[in-house]
């Protein structure tokens, strides 16, 4: 049995939801690098690719869920061990933010706490109570939804028959990348959407990634470099494709091609170098990465709102838009850290 933490993947955690925060804060809505916010480094952003620190938590979460189950060998525990990791966290911090609405006058439907505390996407309850509008209670949410459907994947895979798992796998990863040229080919639009919901294929490459890790990890290579090959088809099948077809994948398909190596040789690094690894296991990191999920929560409704409300007065002072983010992310750990040590030691006790 392997249980030892990988404080190294804390560290990745910590940069991942730095990436996030900074496509936020710096691209998204409020956009601090562009006016009116009169930012000096507005031709320096490279936060619009912040969007990638998602797909870095996908390749994590494929190295650790099948290490979790792998550790527990025991679906029951393995349920029960995802929900107490997910659920109580998200109740809180969709507790958290709707409280925060109320407080500075953009209430949120309290309906909307379902989305976010079942994983599922609004629209499956927009079909079910048509002329209610349910949202997420923060728009970072739906990455949740994908986690979900890949955690019943494979437990399901696992559980059905573990001594088989790598082989089912790798037959539907193949066959997932396959079928989505195939229905690109024919314009089958029903059979893309088919396969992104059952088998979140526009995202799939990356939780394999990560699961070819795992077997690197274990010392079994033959199982990684296949996985390695299945999960670069799946991603660069989406590239191409993208490349014909705008809006098929969610981002820019060269910016893809580009960063998804670098992804995936930064997680490798993280276990098979040590000088990267050391780097990456420093204090500040792990702690950063330990409650990244709190932060990655909270941060969009919060953060956003809260340098609106700092930002507006004083968006004459050029330069000072980056001073206050800086100490609006300090704030956002801070709660995160505390909120987290709080839903811990209250699950423990």
């Amino acid at each position: 049995m392997i249980s030892k933490r990988i404080d190294s993947f804390d560290g990745l955690r910590a940069l991942a939801i730095l990436l996030v925060i900074g496509f936020h804060f710096y691209s998204g809505e409020v956009n601090l690098f562009n006016p009116p916010y009169n930012s000096i480094f507005k031709d320096w952003n490279i936060f619009k690719y912040g969007y990638f620190g998602v797909q870095l938590f996908f390749v994590l979460s494929g190295f650790v869920i099948v290490k979790s189950i792998a550790d527990k060998n025991n679906l029951k525990n393995f349920i029960y061990a995802r929900f107490l990791r997910l659920f109580p966290t998200m109740v809180l911090c969709c507790t958290l933010i709707f409280l925060f609405s109320i407080l500075i006058n953009q209430s949120k439907a309290f309906y909307d706490f379902i989305p976010s505390i079942t994983f599922l996407d609004p629209k499956i309850y927009n079909a079910i109570f048509p002329g209610h509008n349910f949202k997420y209670m923060d728009g970072p949410h739906w990455s949740l939804f994908v986690e979900i459907r890949f955690y019943l994947l494979i437990s399901f895979l696992y559980f059905f028959n573990k001594n088989i798992f790598f082989i089912n796998l790798t037959i539907i990863t193949i066959s997932v990348a396959i079928l989505n040229c195939a229905a690109f080919y024919f314009h089958f639009s029903y059979l893309t959407r088919l396969l992104s919901q059952l088998f979140i294929s526009r995202h799939l490459g990356y939780f394999i990634f990560g699961i070819s890790l795992y077997y690197l990890y274990i010392n079994n290579f033959y199982k990684f470099i296949i996985l390695l090959t299945c999960s670069i088809i799946n991603v660069y099948t989406y590239i191409f494709i993208n490349f014909y077809e705008p809006d098929y994948i969610l981002f820019e398909p060269v910016a893809t091609a580009i960063v998804t190596p670098l992804i995936f040789i930064l997680v490798y690094s993280s276990l098979k170098i040590k000088f990267i690894s050391k780097l990456l296991s420093c204090k500040l990191l792990v702690i950063i990465g330990s409650c990244s999920y709190t932060l990655y929560l909270i941060h969009n409704f919060i953060g956003t709102n809260i340098i609106k409300i700092i930002g507006n007065p004083l968006n004459f002072l050029p330069g000072f838009s980056i001073f206050y983010s800086f100490i609006v992310i300090l704030f956002l750990l801070i709660i995160s850290i505390y909120l987290d040590k709080f839903i811990r030691y209250t699950i423990r006790h």
